[in-house]
């Protein structure tokens, strides 16, 4: 069927990568004129006089070519929306109007009952894509949505009305163009068609992503919002459901930036009443359709961010119901006896649940979440330990970092357990926060299984996370940290070394060092050496690493090393305190330090030319200034010119703390 086609394409292209993807642009570029008209063709040939397609094949010639050109078209329009550099070549507004133009009656066609993915909403979906891009194109677009929207009798007329309104919204349009949106896509929220209301959520979501600070401000119209919202979450076909979540966590997004000292936001009034909805969307029936579980999970977290002083008692008993959830769900996991199916419907609900509790711990009062710490963190560490592969099981702790340590998160495809690492690890920092001091109790259980995920660079993110847990754990701790040094510097070195250790691994585990050396102080003078030998290895590698300009993942992550390096070495060079406390410590650090402070400062001249943002002046700038106070203001004779040029551009920043930053900086100099 015809369905089949364009779905497995649309997902194919989805998958493509940037270089691929810019293939596909530069050959439209050479000649978009011609494109153009390919395009139409295919058009033309796959429909009747009457607005129909007579052929329901998807792999007859005609068919083939439009799915085709409607995908290369919709390339198109994801290169040039990103804004790269790169040199894309020549395709105009009125080529993009064009495109428009010959797509337009494909929203309209009739694709047939049987057919669940059609070039009709890949139509849609292209013209989508294209509206915002012209941003005059948005009022006639409306105009047309209101066209269409009269011929009511056919479902796709309707369904094209609403999602040229959802493109339309992609642009910054009028608040009069936001209320005329709202007003159509709530005359048609309970059409009877589900695909329909599928485009009006859809719509609804888009007016929350580009519109949603007028939304949040307008009560008037969060009422119209929020009516739609909470009805699409009660919405029968899973996918619709999911899309009200995603309008959810939009709004959320939204409200945030207008929430209140007092912690009241636009969404208080609702607050207990979207909970509901969306707690009761975890468990639905056909909840591991569509994405559903995952979405309403991230709703929910995003909504618990926005918890208002009047619900904590509301918000902490949805935490007890969420610890016992999870402790229903480990008690299955510690059986092992599940089918294949089963072990993903566990994984992905206990993925689902361990991020909402950690930001519960996050908003709660620490009086209201210290009597069920002891529980909570009970119940993370066994999603951690339950479920592993039984070739991991007997490892003793002693020899996690001997081990082939990354057979515990890659060794057993059924049981997933990397995802459960990772939600436990993005919890994690929530808690620590909370906790302070009072984690320190709590670590010995949980210090293996980071170290575990440390060394699993090959499981990419759960290296990164987990970097980034122990640097929040180490500042929060402080000094505390110390006793645990032997446990994690190794690991991360160790990491570090690995034969693949991807750059989003290499940037979080050496600025997990700097928060590290930073957090403890004088005990860190052990590990000085090797860390320092590790940061300039990296730092002369992505300084002397030469890259095509249109290899935009070489580039990213040559600029992800670079900043890891950096973040690590200004931890490191914090670790001192000037001889203040301990004289005989300062004393050994300034003499390890001196034989590396020449190569910071070539690198520090290099990583200031990486399009320099607030944060890499600022730590630019305050690196300087320690090295300055260390070892004086003659450490960096003859460098007057490129510090006059950090100073001028902590000036031009707009944080007072950057200014601030810089202004220490010539202090320190002109001493």
């Amino acid at each position: 069927m015809a369905g089949s086609a364009v779905e497995s394409g649309y997902l194919r292209r989805k998958q493509m990568s940037s270089e691929d993807d810019l293939k596909i642009y530069r050959l439209v570029a050479e000649d978009p004129k011609a494109a153009i008209e390919r395009l139409k063709a295919a058009a033309k040939a796959c429909m009747d006089e009457t607005g129909k397609y007579p052929i329901d094949d998807s792999q007859h010639p005609s068919m083939k070519e439009i799915f085709e050109q409607v995908e290369i078209w919709t390339v198109v329009a994801d290169v040039k929306a990103c804004g790269s550099d790169v040199d894309l070549g020549e395709i105009s507004v009125g080529c993009t109007s064009t495109v428009i133009e010959a797509l337009l009656p494909l929203c309209l066609g009739d694709p047939g009952a049987a057919n669940d993915f059609t070039i009709h909403k890949a139509a849609l979906v292209c013209v989508d894509a294209y509206i915002p891009l012209i941003g005059g194109v948005a009022m006639e677009m409306a105009g047309a949505a209101q066209q269409f929207l009269a011929d009511a009798d056919r479902w796709q007329s309707r369904n094209a009305a609403v999602m040229l309104l959802a493109g339309a919204m992609a642009v910054e349009g009028s608040q009069a163009l936001v209320l005329e949106a709202l007003a159509m896509v709530a005359s048609i929220a309970q059409d009877e068609v589900g695909e329909i209301r599928h485009s009006v959520l859809y719509a609804l979501s888009k007016i929350a992503q580009h519109h949603g600070e007028f939304v949040v401000t307008q009560q008037h119209v969060l009422d119209g919002c929020m009516a739609l919202i909470l009805g699409g979450t009660r919405d029968p076909e899973p996918q619709n459901a999911a899309m009200a979540c995603w309008a959810a966590t939009n709004l959320a997004n939204a409200a945030k930036e207008e929430t209140r000292e007092d912690g009241v936001s636009a969404l208080s009034r609702y607050y207990t009443q979207l909970c509901e909805s969306l707690v009761h969307v975890t468990s639905r029936h056909d909840v591991m359709e569509s994405n559903l579980l995952a979405t309403a999970h991230n709703a929910l977290t995003e909504l618990l961010i926005l918890t208002p002083p009047e619900c904590m008692e509301a918000a902490a008993a949805l935490g007890s119901e969420m610890v016992s959830l999870l402790h229903t769900l480990n008690g299955n996991a510690y059986t092992g006896e599940l089918s294949d199916a089963d072990w993903a419907v566990l994984r992905e609900r206990q993925c689902g649940v361990i991020p909402s509790i950690g930001e519960l711990a996050r908003v709660l009062p620490k009086e209201t979440l210290l009597p069920a710490i002891e529980t909570v963190m009970e119940q993370l560490w066994a999603a951690l330990e339950y479920g592993r592969p039984q070739a991991d099981a007997d490892i003793a702790t002693d020899d996690v970092v001997a081990s082939v340590a990354a057979l515990s998160l890659k060794g057993d495809s059924r049981s997933n357990h990397s995802l459960v690492v990772e939600s436990v690890l993005v919890a994690l920092p929530a808690i620590v926060e909370a906790l302070e001091g009072d984690y320190m109790r709590f670590a010995p259980p949980f210090n293996p299984h980071l170290k575990v995920a440390i060394l699993s660079v090959d499981t990419e993110r759960v290296s990164v996370h987990a970097a980034g847990v122990v640097g929040d754990i180490a500042r929060a701790l402080g000094t505390d940290f110390a006793p645990f040094l032997d446990d994690f510097m190794p690991t991360i070195f160790e990491a570090l070394r690995a034969e693949h250790c991807p750059p989003s691994a290499q940037a979080a585990l050496m600025a997990s060092i700097g928060d590290i050396a930073f957090s403890v102080k004088a005990p860190f003078n052990k590990y000085f050496m090797e860390a320092a030998h590790v940061l300039m290895a990296a730092s002369h590698s992505a300084v002397q690493k030469t890259v095509e300009m249109d290899d935009l993942d070489e580039v990213a992550a040559i600029l992800a090393i670079r900043r890891g390096c950096l973040d690590g070495i200004v931890g490191v060079f914090q670790s001192c305190d000037t001889g203040e406390s301990d004289a005989a410590a300062f004393s050994e650090f300034k003499q390890m330090a001196g034989e590396f402070t020449p190569m910071v400062l070539v690198f520090l001249h290099e990583v200031i030319e990486d399009e320099p943002d607030d944060a890499l002046i600022n730590s630019t700038a305050g690196l300087l200034g320690d090295i300055i106070s260390v070892f004086g203001p003659e450490v960096v004779v003859g460098q007057a010119e490129f510090v006059s040029r950090i100073v001028d551009l902590t000036s031009a920043s707009g944080l007072l703390s950057t200014k601030a930053t810089g202004q220490w900086l010539l202090r320190k100099f002109k001493c």
